[in-house]
């Protein structure tokens, strides 16, 4: 067991990796009254092909595969035993699927060994019946047909499909009601064979955990049994469609009642270098652009032009990385045009190194407090683990940005050469009915 100091901080972080593959990461905590574990299994909304190493053969799976294996896992009968001896410890667990992988989440009180190996066990054994499958469809077609009358993910949803139009990412992470009438029980427990494998899983536990003891319980749970004893993965690789380079509409609109709502998207461009680096470049430029503080969002709130809607996200995964701009205005066109000059201005004169170092204190004090949140702070230590990233090299990284090191990676953040050309008087928009 490798076992990490930082003394900056005050965490020590207890790593191993099983003969079979799967990473555990432990922070103890010392006197809290609860732990939280974040289960990472690598496989998610844009996991739609993998290819066999030994055939060569590339095997698709239907849009929303992975969405419906978490429901199915989480509402299978072994899961409901196991929740029964949650309860009874104080202890919850819920599950999310992304675009990237899928997370299931533990809050306990106490017996944080046991639950996690109960936890492992219901996940890696799964038997799924015809009926289980039946009876999930119709869920799962209830949940996609509610997320199509929502209008924001409409205005977004269209924006992907100018943004990435051969990429899953265009579809719900739930899938589509066709997508899903393809989905079977050979299907799925191919699907649970190739991805719900122990070195195709990270796991780290935030809280007052003994890591030798912990470590031992997790391993005798997946090592016991000999289908999961080695590393076996090496029979598939995953597979992702890459993003066609080509010009694509960045905007999206639709007219709601007396206020037009929209999402504006920057794709962004393969940086090179020191990946810690591009990352933190990339949220600490649009946090300048785009964050509550930023000179634009102060003019246009100024200007009444936008509402409490506005605000931005960035997204990234093996081919895609993308920042998106959305919000609610009476009048959209200044909104766009402010923005496109200001995007303008930034890209031919860099950021202010004032605002940089705003924008690095802010983001140091959102770390600071992250930390404080055991919960917070063990699903992003959790979601930097999955995105190749050391939470607290990201942090001492963030500790040394400076506007020199910003403002080399403008261009690629930035750069909205491949925007079609838009003529702002006729934008096209969706209507609410």
């Amino acid at each position: 067991m490798e076992c990490l100091q930082n003394e900056k901080f005050g965490h020590t972080v207890f790593c191993e990796t099983f003969s079979n593959g799967m990473e555990v990461h432990m922070i103890p905590l010392k006197g809290m009254s609860q732990t939280f574990a974040v289960l990472n299994v690598n496989f998610g909304a844009n996991d739609t092909a993998f290819i066999s190493t030994t055939t060569k053969e590339k095997m698709e799976l239907p849009y929303g595969t992975a969405h419906f294996m978490e429901h199915l896992i989480f509402n299978h009968r072994n899961m409901h035993e196991m929740k029964k001896v949650f309860t009874e410890n104080g202890a919850s667990i819920s599950a999310k699927t992304g675009y990237n992988n899928t997370d299931f989440l533990v809050s306990s009180s106490g017996n944080i060994a046991e639950l996690i190996s109960k936890l492992l066990t219901s996940i890696l054994s799964q038997g799924f019946t015809t009926l289980e499958i039946e009876n999930e469809k119709k869920v799962i077609r209830e949940e996609i047909l509610m997320y199509q009358d929502k209008p924001n993910w409409v205005v977004y949803r269209n924006l992907l499909m100018q943004m990435y139009p051969d990429l899953p990412i265009c579809t719900d992470v739930a899938g589509t009601i066709e997508s899903i009438n393809r989905i079977d029980k050979g299907l799925l427990v191919q699907a649970h064979d190739i991805y719900y494998r122990p070195n195709n899983m990270k796991l780290v536990v935030v809280g007052d955990v003994n890591p030798i003891e912990l470590c031992e319980s997790i391993y005798h749970t997946v090592i016991r049994d000999e289908n999961y004893a080695e590393t076996k993965r090496h029979e598939f690789e995953q597979f992702y469609p890459n993003a066609k380079n080509q010009s694509y509409k960045n905007i999206a609109i639709m007219k709601n009642c007396s206020h037009d709502l929209f999402s504006i998207g920057l794709r962004h461009e393969d940086q090179g270098g020191n990946y810690n680096e591009n990352h933190l470049a990339k949220l600490a430029i649009t946090e300048a652009l785009f964050g509550l503080g930023s000179t634009l969002t102060m003019d246009l709130n100024r200007e009444n032009l936008i509402n409490n809607q506005w605000g931005y996200s960035n997204y990234n995964g093996p081919n895609y990385d993308f920042t998106v701009v959305s919000g609610s205005t009476v009048n959209i066109l200044p909104v766009i045009e402010k923005l496109y000059e200001k995007l303008q201005e930034v890209r031919r004169s860099g950021l202010n190194p004032f605002e940089i170092e705003r924008v690095a204190k802010k983001m140091i004090g959102q770390k600071m407090m992250q930390m404080e949140n055991m919960k917070e702070f063990a699903l992003a230590y959790s979601e930097d683990l999955s995105n190749g990233l050391n939470y607290f090299k990201t942090f001492e990284h963030l500790l040394k940005m400076d506007a020199h090191l910003i403002n080399s990676r403008l261009e690629s953040i930035i750069n909205f050469d491949n925007f079609l050309k838009t003529d702002f008087s006729s934008l096209p928009m969706i209507v609410k009915r």
